[in-house]
């Protein structure tokens, strides 16, 4: 539900003849010179006026009751003058949207607003492109020049460039390229049988606007899978790659394509903007983004090759002007596949962000966000979804496409074992991303909060506004809530709801509370601006148990029976059962192809002690317990796993507790006997080897474990997260009502 300001009516009006006189601005043909444009409407006396506007490089006489003026620029590639505005109050607020000339363009206009928080006001500053300001190119432009002469048979045009000093060739096709920069002209001459027909001046060259993308993440934003024959061709002399295996460093024109993204996001972006780009290629294939951090190599490997041409473009020689620098980010296939959660994404990316923040000052972090085919079905993949709560919380953060989110084969963009985008995927890709991140600056567009959108899994199923939720004490549901438009100028989003009965956690995950007495329904709101979207949750009643018995399971492994049959294992449908065996009482399985569903799940709890123990040998990092319904609720081996080296605990709400096994890790590389206790009273997880305490952590929150799986979870065909290795015995003691089973007889 969408709550609008209120304004004077005044102001109202105001609007309305603004905007009619937009409208006949617009409706005037443009030639190579633009007609002055009526006098703007004055503003209410009560609003803000500036007190100034500097335009760099041109002189403007300044009358603050004038809001609209008009300044002639020269015809070909010139770069448009910034500006600058001044207030006639320090209380009133100055957005200055600086104009942008697409490529082919004649006219732009900068933008300027004023709010004092009670009346609104706005300038413009309007560059218009005329031959009688001559003709200047930016470095390595490409400009054909057509003679004003009409060829007779046999008949061909030769050209010279004739000029002190000059910094433009001409080809044999009359293409005319600005190989340097400086301020002497040069007039390329064009010739037919010796005889000179027609002319033009190059007046000027001058330092070309060049953006610097750094794409950073893994497979996708390298481009794998793509095809440099398919992709988009930007036109020559407007963008660059710097390829990471190119141990030169060098600018290479990307006119001839290449795989993913970028060709189609340059070829966009220079049309839209008018300013050439620079790809800054520093994705790494199946790489976490635990490498990605400050002390990370990835992070080393980027930072140093940004510094590289940052330096190059900067310097004092240097041909180009570096306007902007954003970071392109598309990853996450990894550690989805090694069941990372929300909260810890978080915050390896933060100390990602954090870094280059402070060493490259991006005007912008753009995520494409990764693709969720690898999440179970009803639940948003926590990878996905922590990418939309960064967006959500930070302002230098924004998902940039929404193309990802429902890329598949069907449709075209993902090929055969639907992990890599196709060459046309990545072309419509790149298109989005230009346009929306376009958007954010480009004067003309209407950057206001419109919509907020929220989805409850797989990011296909839209929730409806006062929408109803049921929950179970206890029990999650994972919503993401997106501001739209992607280019808004405010995405942050304020999630409001009643700490008592909802429990809010990172990455969207909502827990229903149980309060005695309570059966109404608890209500949630995600606010930005003036744009809100509230649903409902409901709390389902089911019974509770109270019974404070403990109960032990334990398997042997003689066969799939628990001892004493309570709770037997049942090979799941997924499993291979040929990728295990029972063998003298030990279970083998040396891949990552199998797991077991309980008969009866289990549900361990911050309320009552409980523990779990085994004897038994790892192969590689693997599930312990697992949820097939969420990927939360597991229990995670990880003693060989590089900056983990823990035992990993995932609640229902997918906050990660650890147990850190330090040298010990190595231990299990032969069979021995481990446990992970919980004592309720002090509220405290321990880690022991034999008897051996290894680790202790102390956590204050209540968390819940609900357990549907033994050795592991599936995800998909290829990617999964068993336990790979030996196990002679595996023992489970919890409370009797936690456990979640029909009393004993």
């Amino acid at each position: 539900m969408e709550k609008m300001k209120r304004v004077k009516i005044g102001y109202i009006v105001f609007l309305m003849i603004s905007f009619a006189l937009m409208l006949l601005m617009v409706s005037y043909k443009t030639d190579k010179v633009v007609p002055k444009e009526p006098e703007a409407i004055p503003a209410p006396p009560e609003a803000p006026r500036l007190s100034d506007i500097k335009v760099v490089g041109e002189t403007l006489i300044f009358d603050p009751e004038t809001r609209y003026y008009e300044i002639k620029i020269p015809d070909g590639n010139p770069v448009i003058p910034q500006v600058m505005a001044v207030s006639a109050s320090r209380n009133v607020d100055i957005k200055v949207d600086q104009a942008i000339m697409g490529s082919g363009a004649t006219v732009a206009s900068a933008k300027i607003y004023l709010d004092d928080g009670k009346m609104q006001n706005s300038y413009e500053v309007k560059f218009v492109k005329t031959e009688a300001e001559g003709f200047v190119l930016q470095y390595d432009d490409r400009y054909t020049f057509v003679p004003d002469y009409t060829l007779k048979e046999n008949e061909v045009f030769t050209y010279q460039v004739v000029g002190e000093g000059a910094n433009v060739v001409v080809d044999e096709n009359g293409v005319i390229r600005a190989v340097g920069v400086s301020d002497r002209s040069a007039t390329v001459n064009a010739f037919v049988n010796e005889t000179l027909v027609d002319s033009m001046t190059v007046n000027e060259t001058v330092n070309a606007v060049i953006d610097i993308f750094i794409v950073a993440g893994q497979g996708n934003a390298a481009g794998e899978n793509g095809s440099a024959f398919e992709s988009i061709n930007p036109p020559s002399g407007t963008a660059y790659t710097a390829e990471l295996n190119d141990r030169y460093y060098e600018m290479k024109d990307l006119s001839e394509g290449r795989t993913g993204f970028t060709p189609a996001l340059a070829e966009n972006w220079y049309s839209l903007t008018g300013e050439k780009s620079l790809f800054i290629q520093t994705a790494v294939s199946d790489v976490s983004i635990t490498e990605w951090v400050q002390s990370g190599e990835a992070f080393d490997l980027a930072m140093s090759r940004f510094e590289y041409y940052r330096d190059k473009l900067n310097d004092e020689n240097s041909p180009y002007t570096v306007k902007r620098t954003f970071v392109i980010w598309l990853h996450g296939e990894w550690d989805i596949a090694n069941n990372m959660t929300s909260g810890e994404y978080i915050y390896y990316f933060n100390d990602f962000y954090n870094g280059f923040k402070e060493k490259a000052s991006p005007d912008m972090f753009a995520i494409i966000p990764v693709r969720s085919s690898l999440e179970t079905d009803g639940a948003i993949e926590a990878v996905c979804s922590a990418q939309y709560a960064l967006a959500n919380t930070n302002p230098d953060i924004r998902i940039i496409t929404r193309l990802t989110e429902t890329a598949n084969e069907e449709n075209g963009f993902i090929s055969n074992g639907n992990l890599y985008y196709t060459q046309n995927g990545y072309n419509e890709i790149g298109k989005d991303v230009a346009y929306n991140l376009f958007m954010c600056y480009s004067p003309e567009s209407d950057r206001a909060v419109q919509k907020i959108e929220v989805f409850g899994n797989a990011h296909h199923t839209l929730l409806e506004d006062n929408a109803t939720v049921e929950l179970k004490n206890g029990e999650t549901v994972r919503t993401v809530a997106l501001v739209l438009p992607l280019y808004a100028e405010n995405k942050t989003v304020n999630v409001k709801y009643d700490s008592t009965l909802l429990t809010y956690y990172t990455g969207g995950v909502i827990e229903m509370n149980y309060i005695e007495g309570f059966d109404g329904v608890a209500e949630i709101t995600f606010e930005c601006s003036n744009v809100d979207f509230s649903f409902n949750v409901k709390r389902r009643v089911e019974e509770e148990f109270s019974d404070s018995r403990n109960v032990t399971y334990r398997w042997d492994f003689d066969g799939l029976a628990e001892s004493l049959g309570r709770n037997d294992l049942i090979l799941s449908e997924k499993s291979n059962a040929e990728k295990y065996i029972i063998e003298n009482g030990i279970l083998i399985t040396n891949e990552k192809q199998v797991d077991f569903v309980l008969q009866k799940p289990l549900k361990l709890t911050s309320s009552s002690d409980w523990s779990i123990a085994w004897k038994g040998m790892l192969n590689d990092t693997g599930m312990l317990m697992g949820n097939d319904s969420s990927p939360y609720g597991c229990i995670y081996l990880a003693p060989f796993a590089k900056n983990i080296n823990s035992v990993r605990l995932v609640d229902d709400g997918g906050k990660a507790f650890y147990l850190r096994y330090g040298e010990a890790g190595e231990m299990n590389r032969e069979m021995g006997e481990w446990s992970v206790r919980y004592d309720a009273e002090s509220m405290t997880f321990s880690l022991y080897f034999g008897e051996e305490l290894l680790y202790e952590y102390a956590e204050q929150s209540e968390f819940t474990f609900t357990f549907t799986n033994l050795l592991g979870r599936f995800e998909s065909e290829t990617v999964n997260y068993c336990y790979a290795g030996s196990l002679d015995w595996l023992e489970i003691t919890c409370n009797y009502g936690d456990a979640v089973e029909e009393a004993e007889e």
